[in-house]
C-alpha cells in the first residue's frame, strides 16, 4: 500500500489521460524550438509572455507567433526562416475555437500520435557537459554504449480548445546506465544483451485559458534565464508528479508547483517521504527586460506528509521558516534578471540562496550560488550567426543538507534539481550556432570545468563552534577535477520527419574523479537519426 501512497500523482493522470480528449499542452523542454524562439526574442521579437517561465504552452507560442504575423516583412533573412520553421512546428496549435471534436478542418483533430523512434550510434564512452534537455538524444544521462535506440510515444488528446492531455511513453534499450531510472529492466535480464527500460516520461491533464495555465501530472519545468541550465530549477532532472499553476497578467507573471518527489530510504531501510514546493514572480515592466524572484522547499520525514502550509502560493516561504522554525525542510531563495536593452543583445544573471550564515565569526560556510552569461545574435551583422557565454559558480555545500537529514537534499531521482554541474564547481561556457538557409544548424560549445571532491551526497559535517576554518575552505576544496571539452554538431533539416545529426566531441581531464592522475585525452564521433511520424485523427 506505501508504493501506491507514493504515487497518488501518476496514477490517476494515467488513467484520466487514457479516455480525456484535451487540447493545448506545454512544449517539451528538449524540443528544438527553444532555439529559434530564444534567437527570436534577442532580436527583438518574443513570442511568449515570460522567457524565464518553462516550458511554453504551445498554445500561447502560436498565440504570439499569430501576433508577429505582421512583423514578418521588417524581418531579416534568418528571422522570416526562424519564424517560418516555428509556425510550421505550432500550424496545428493556432486557436480555432472548436468546441467539439471532429475533422471539419484542417486544425481540428482530436487525438495526435507522434511515433518517435530514435538510433544513436557513437565511437567512444565520451561523456558530454551539457544539462540533460541538451544532450544528444535528450533523454540521455551517462554515454557508456556504443549504439542506442530510444522510442517515444507522444499521445495528444484535446476536448475544447483549453482542456489537454499529454502522455509520454519511452522505450530504451539502453536505460538501465541512466543515473535517474528508478524502475526495472524490461527485457534481456537473463541474457544480459540489453538494459532495456520503459517509463511514462511525462503524463498530465491541463486547462488553459487567456490568463495562465493550470496543470496536474508528470511535469518537467524550468525557472531562470540560463542556457547550460539554472541554478534554482533547471531540466536536469527528470519530470515531478506535481500539481502546477501558470498566471500572466500584461508585465506580472507568476508560476507555482507542488510536487512529491522520489523517496529516500534510512539505514533500516524505511523510506522517507519528500515533497517540493516552490513559486516564481517575474516582472516584465519593458519588453527588454524580466526580473524574477524564485522561493522552493523540499520538506518530508519518516512520519511527514504532504503539507498545505508548504503549497500555499500566497505566503511568503522564508517567512514560514523563520516563524515556525521546522526541522524537517531545506528552503531556497533566488533572484536573476534578464536584460536586453541593445537590439540583438542579452546579459543575465541569477543568485541563489541554500542557506547563509550571520554569525561573526561564520560557524559554517555559505551555500550559495551565482551564474552570468551573455548572449549576441547577428554580430558584427552575420544574420545567421548566434553566440554566447555563462558563467556558473556552485560553493561546495550547496543543494546539501545534514548527513541526518537526507530528505532535505536538493535532488530527484539521483539528479540534481538545480544546475547539473552539482555543488563545489564552476565551469564557463563558450556557445555558436550558425543556420544555413536551408536550416541546416553547425552548433559549437566549449567548455572548462573544475569540479571539486564535494558531490551533492557527500555528508555535510556536523559544525561545532569552536571550528573556524569552514568559511575559509579552499575553491574548490581537495583535488580539483579540471576538464575541458568541444563539441561540434551539425543538425540536418527534417526530411519527411526524419533528421539526422552529427557530433564531434573531444576533451582533456585532469584528475579524473579527483584522484591524482596525469591528463586524459579522449574523442569521439556520434552519430544521431531522430524520425517523428504525426498522426492526427
Amino acid at each position: 500500500m506505501r508504493i501506491w501512497r507514493h504515487r497518488f500523482l501518476t496514477a490517476p493522470v494515467i488513467v484520466i489521460a487514457a479516455w480525456l480528449p484535451a487540447r493545448a499542452v506545454y512544449l517539451p523542454l528538449d524540443n528544438r524550438a527553444y532555439e529559434d524562439l530564444d534567437a527570436l526574442a534577442l532580436r527583438g521579437y518574443r513570442v511568449v509572455p515570460a522567457t524565464t517561465i518553462k516550458p511554453y504552452s504551445r498554445k500561447k507560442v502560436a498565440e504570439g507567433l499569430a501576433r508577429l504575423s505582421e512583423s514578418r516583412a521588417d524581418m531579416s533573412a534568418a528571422e522570416r526562416e526562424m519564424y517560418d520553421r516555428l509556425r510550421a512546428e505550432f500550424a496545428h496549435d493556432v486557436p480555432d475555437g472548436t468546441a467539439s471534436p471532429g475533422p471539419a478542418s484542417e486544425n481540428r483533430w482530436w487525438l495526435k500520435a507522434d511515433v518517435n523512434p530514435r538510433a544513436v550510434a557513437q565511437t567512444a564512452d565520451e561523456r558530454t557537459n551539457l544539462p540533460r534537455a541538451r544532450r544528444l538524444p535528450a533523454t540521455r544521462r551517462t554515454l557508456n554504449d556504443r549504439a542506442r535506440l530510444i522510442g517515444t510515444l507522444d499521445l495528444t488528446f484535446r476536448l475544447t480548445s483549453g482542456l489537454s492531455t499529454f502522455q509520454r511513453l519511452e522505450m530504451d534499450t539502453d536505460g538501465l546506465w541512466d543515473n535517474d531510472f528508478r524502475g526495472h529492466r524490461v527485457y534481456g535480464e537473463d541474457w544480459g544483451m540489453f538494459n532495456a527500460t520503459g517509463q511514462v516520461e511525462e503524463a498530465y491533464i491541463t486547462y488553459e485559458n487567456g490568463w495562465g495555465s493550470v496543470g496536474f501530472g508528470r511535469i518537467q519545468r524550468m525557472w531562470g534565464p540560463e542556457r547550460q541550465g539554472s541554478i534554482f530549477l533547471s531540466d536536469n532532472a527528470p519530470a515531478m508528479d506535481m500539481l502546477s499553476a501558470d498566471v500572466h497578467l500584461n508585465w506580472l507573471h507568476f508560476s507555482w508547483i507542488t510536487a512529491e518527489l522520489e523517496p529516500e530510504q534510512e539505514a533500516s531501510g524505511t523510506p522517507i517521504s519528500r515533497y517540493y514546493a516552490g513559486h516564481r514572480l517575474v516582472l516584465t515592466p519593458f519588453r527588454w527586460a524580466e526580473v524574477g524572484l524564485s522561493e522552493c522547499v523540499i520538506y518530508g520525514g519518516t512520519n511527514q506528509g504532504f503539507s498545505l502550509r508548504w503549497s500555499n502560493p500566497f505566503v511568503f516561504l522564508y517567512g514560514e521558516e523563520v516563524n515556525i522554525n521546522p526541522t524537517n525542510e531545506n528552503l531556497l531563495v533566488g533572484a536573476d534578471i534578464s536584460l536586453r536593452p541593445i537590439p540583438n543583445t542579452e546579459f543575465y544573471g541569477a543568485f541563489l540562496i541554500d542557506d547563509v550564515s550571520i554569525d561573526k565569526p561564520k560557524l559554517a560556510p555559505d551555500r550559495i550560488a551565482w551564474s552570468a552569461g551573455a548572449r549576441w545574435e547577428a554580430p558584427f551583422g552575420v544574420d545567421r550567426l548566434g553566440t554566447g557565454a555563462e558563467y556558473v559558480r556552485l560553493s561546495r555545500w550547496v543543494y546539501n543538507y545534514a548527513r541526518i537529514a537526507p530528505w532535505r537534499h536538493y535532488v530527484n531521482k539521483n539528479a540534481v534539481l538545480g544546475s547539473f554541474l552539482g555543488p563545489d564547481g564552476d565551469a564557463l561556457f563558450l556557445e555558436g550556432r550558425w543556420v544555413t538557409q536551408d536550416g541546416t544548424a553547425i552548433k559549437g560549445l566549449l567548455s572548462h570545468r573544475r569540479q571539486g571532491e564535494t558531490r551533492y551526497s557527500t555528508p555535510t559535517p556536523n559544525y561545532v563552534p569552536s571550528d573556524y576554518r569552514y568559511p575559509c575552505e579552499p575553491f574548490p576544496f581537495g583535488i580539483v577535477e579540471k576538464r575541458t571539452s568541444l563539441e561540434a554538431i551539425v543538425e540536418f533539416p527534417s526530411f519527411y520527419g526524419a533528421s539526422v545529426s552529427g557530433g564531434l566531441f573531444g576533451s582533456a581531464t585532469l584528475n579524473k574523479d579527483n584522484k591524482k592522475a596525469p591528463r586524459h585525452w579522449g574523442w569521439g564521433l556520434r552519430l544521431d537519426v531522430d524520425w517523428h511520424l504525426p498522426v492526427r485523427w
